[in-house]
């Protein structure tokens, strides 16, 4: 079941390191500019705010498995839509932006529902011994995003349509995974209490730092393909083979923390948050401070350990906080969601005036969540873990 559930989950990590692998090539073989990619990042991740709420109450009322075959289903259908309109090779650059935009609000309408199902089904089916069960989902978009740049960088070569057929292709097989599913494993929401409560203010302190976190990483995400062309002389494809190897190796190494150390741990707050915390401090700094592709990558790598502890320590919380655990997972998607929209917005508009001024933004965001989690902390272990 593990095994399965990770695997789904990995579409979503293959989505966005295929997006963000492509950004350089896109830029390059279309008439499209920054802002308008970005815009199309941004607009599928901001759909996931609608999305994410409803697929998430209705995880909680309705069989998982069907919401899981809407997911991915649009998955399919969406990224065949991004394919087909940049194979059309289009010299009016208005319709393919418009074609583009089009298809990322399905994705974002549909693909929503994958994450929160996954995350309540996970926590409702978890063993026994009481641990941070979240990570396996979230190790499983780690080994989507870890993946998701190699795929794309073995299609690139042919065009940068290639890659988002791609996706569509690869989605078929998750799709007879999820049927073959035991229909036994839903969430059951007519037998257990679901009333509603409201939220509480440790639940309102981590669902902020979910979204300040979430924007820290995809602005660095998002200015780290424009960065790495510029120091390339504009070679797109170099640098999204770089930036490919970058995020490969992040979310490699963040799933293997995930799946090999952090899983074992019933309570990540006392010893490996503060850890984390420092570690997206010293990598917000340094990315200020230096400049270079070594450095570049060694603060990713850190910036991905870090947040490979954090998001797993957060949702493992606030699953002991509130007994409405699709709701709850809902309310984190749309952090997430929200974060992956401002990210990339913010970043594109900052980036014209320079790197350093997105590197100042990630300063300032890394500092804001150090303070909610660290000054929060010992309320947030006496609720949740009753230390």
């Amino acid at each position: 079941m593990n095994t399965k559930l990770m695997i789904v989950a990995s579409y979503l990590g293959l989505s966005q390191g295929v997006m963000l692998t492509s950004l350089p090539m896109l830029i390059e073989g279309t008439e499209l500019n920054v802002s308008q990619l970005a815009m199309v990042v941004a607009i599928g991740s901001g759909c996931f705010l609608i999305g994410n709420p409803f697929w998430g109450w209705l995880s909680d009322r309705w069989h998982s498995r069907s919401v899981l075959l809407i997911g991915l289903a649009g998955y399919m259908a969406s990224h065949g839509w991004m394919g087909w309109a940049l194979f059309q090779q289009n010299t009016d650059s208005q319709w393919l932006y418009q074609q583009l935009l089009a298809a990322r609000v399905l994705y974002g309408l549909t693909c929503s529902g994958i994450y929160p199902v996954l995350q309540t089904w996970r926590i409702e089916h978890k063993e026994p011994q009481r641990k941070v069960t979240t990570t396996f989902v979230s190790a499983g978009i780690n080994l989507g995003r870890g993946f998701g740049p190699i795929f794309a960088l073995m299609l690139l070569w042919l065009s940068p349509a290639a890659p988002l057929a791609g996706l569509a292709l690869i989605a078929l097989p998750g799709l007879l995974l999820v049927l073959r599913l035991p229909q036994a494993c839903r969430q059951k929401a007519t037998t257990r209490n679901t009333t509603t409560i409201g939220i509480q203010k440790p639940l309102l302190v981590l669902l902020l730092a979910a979204l300040l976190l979430t924007t820290l990483i995809s602005s660095v995400q998002y200015a780290l393909g424009f960065a790495l062309r510029n120091w390339f002389d504009g070679d797109g494809l170099t640098a999204s083979r770089w930036l490919g190897s970058i995020l490969v190796t992040v979310a490699v190494l963040s799933a293997t923390l995930q799946l090999k150390v952090l899983r074992h741990f019933s309570n990540l707050w006392p010893q490996a948050v503060p850890l984390a915390l420092i570690a997206v401090m010293i990598a917000c700094a340094t990315l200020l401070l230096t400049e270079g592709l070594l450095w570049w990558a060694l603060c990713c790598v850190l910036l991905g350990l870090a947040v490979a502890t954090l998001v797993p320590a957060y949702l493992h919380a606030s699953q002991q906080l509130s007994r409405n655990r699709g709701a709850t997972a809902g309310y984190f998607g749309v952090s997430h969601t929200l974060g992956n929209s401002i990210g990339p917005l913010i970043a594109g508009s900052l980036i014209l005036s320079g790197v350093k001024m997105v590197f100042v933004l990630t300063l300032v965001l890394g500092f804001a969540v150090a303070i909610l989690l660290g000054g929060q902390r010992q309320q947030l272990l006496a609720k949740t873990f009753n230390l």
